[in-house]
């Protein structure tokens, strides 16, 4: 597994202690990795909506859309079954 140095100021340094004291978390190489995989999965859930966004647009845009008075009627077909 790869290794990185990482600097904290005073600041997220107690932070990581605390979180350690109280038992939320076993070391800080184990903070900062869960924290990292974290950031990691927000960023793919962002490139998903991206992509999903770009598809919807170019679906608008090629005029690949439902007008919204059938779409509410479509719905309300399906609650009442």
């Amino acid at each position: 597994m790869p290794q990185v140095t990482v600097k904290l100021d005073a600041v997220l340094d107690d932070h990581i202690q605390n979180a350690i004291d109280r038992g939320e978390t076993k070391s800080r190489d184990r903070y900062i990795e869960d924290a990292l995989r974290d950031r990691y999965d927000r960023d793919m859930q962002r490139l998903k909506m991206h992509e999903s966004l770009d598809r919807a647009i170019a679906d608008a845009d090629a005029g690949r859309v439902t007008p919204l008075e059938e779409a509410f009627d479509r719905i309300l077909s399906d609650l009442e079954k």
